[in-house]
């Protein structure tokens, strides 16, 4: 966990895409310039390995969630965010109701399992009876005023922004959650899913 030089009272827990791992927001290259943005506005920030590539699997969102108990305590944090690179987009929405979240930030996230099924091996070792209708999108009880902000690239073939990032974000907002999705451009990954200033404007208007 990185807790900054003042705090602002506000804990984002920040899980992993695949591959990933608890440094994925800690410390890596593509995340540094968001990392910097959030630390600088005050916000703590609390990652896991969450039992590594499981795709949302019950262990990895237990995890999450044990995680956001400590961290809350350590950070002496009164609000809590919740973010989800790719793969992490499956757990980080399945805490929403779970732990006491009033946003979350996706970040061409996974949010409709069966859409991958068979695209990683890893994915058959997670879920071996394949996808639960569940998870299929992700459908949890977002609580009066919660917000979403999702960045996805029309482009990106390996998460399609059609039926992750457009199916979730309007199962949101009929749900009643105030959501706004960002059109990012390029394949999965491409930087410019990684908004510093959006994000930070976003979270310091709710």
């Amino acid at each position: 966990m990185t807790i900054p030089a003042r705090p602002n009272g506000t804990l984002m827990i920040a899980a992993h895409g695949h591959g990933g791992t608890v440094e994925e927001w800690q410390a890596g290259t593509d995340q540094a310039a968001l990392l910097e943005a959030l630390l600088g506005a005050g916000y703590s920030i609390a990652s896991s390995d969450a039992g590594g590539n499981v795709w949302g699997a019950p262990a990895s969102v237990t995890a999450y969630e044990d995680l956001h108990h400590w961290a809350a305590r350590e950070a002496g944090a009164r609000h809590v965010v919740l973010l989800g690179q790719s793969m992490g987009g499956l757990p980080a929405l399945q805490l929403v109701g779970r732990i006491p979240a009033t946003a979350f930030v996706g970040i061409y996230p996974v949010c409709n399992l069966a859409t991958m099924t068979d695209k990683f091996p890893t994915f058959r070792q997670a879920w071996p009876d394949g996808a639960p209708a569940d998870l299929s999108p992700v459908s949890p009880p977002y609580p009066p005023g919660f917000r979403a902000l999702f960045f996805a690239s029309p482009q990106d073939t390996t998460v399609p922004k059609a039926t992750n990032t457009d199916t979730c974000a309007a199962v949101a907002a009929a749900a009643g959650a105030d959501v706004t999705v960002v059109a990012a451009e390029g394949e999965h990954g491409d930087p410019s899913v990684f908004q510093p200033a959006r994000v930070v404007e976003f979270l310091s208007a709710g």
